[in-house]
């Protein structure tokens, strides 16, 4: 299921769809860029996984942040399906701090 994602693996989340399981799973050493969240489809529960995302990573460094992971599910308030992670970001003083993102689980693009 990894790949490019090897070093070390946490953070394993499972969103149940029907008779389908979404696994997300973060890889890497998270205090770096390298850290990034990969992606697995399952029959059932956890029956016949395959690699989903199309790139090494669903969750990946993007400008302004790293190492993006951590993934985990949750529903709003609304009834929504969301997703909430963390990653570095450089803050105006310089610092990197750990930041949380929330957003919804369409933005992974599965």
């Amino acid at each position: 299921l990894v790949q490019s994602l090897s070093r070390h693996l946490d953070a394993g989340q499972a969103l149940a769809t029907g008779n389908t399981t979404l696994v997300l799973y973060s890889a890497n050493d998270w205090t770096s860029g390298d850290y990034g969240t990969g992606a697995a489809t399952c029959v059932g529960a956890w029956l016949g996984c395959e690699k989903r995302s199309r790139a090494a990573t669903v969750l990946t460094s993007e400008a302004g942040t790293a190492g993006s992971g951590g993934a985990t599910f949750f529903v709003d308030a609304d009834g929504r399906q969301r997703i909430a992670w963390h990653a570095w970001r450089t803050g105006v003083d310089g610092v990197r701090v750990r930041t949380v993102f929330i957003d919804t689980v369409d933005r992974l693009g599965l």
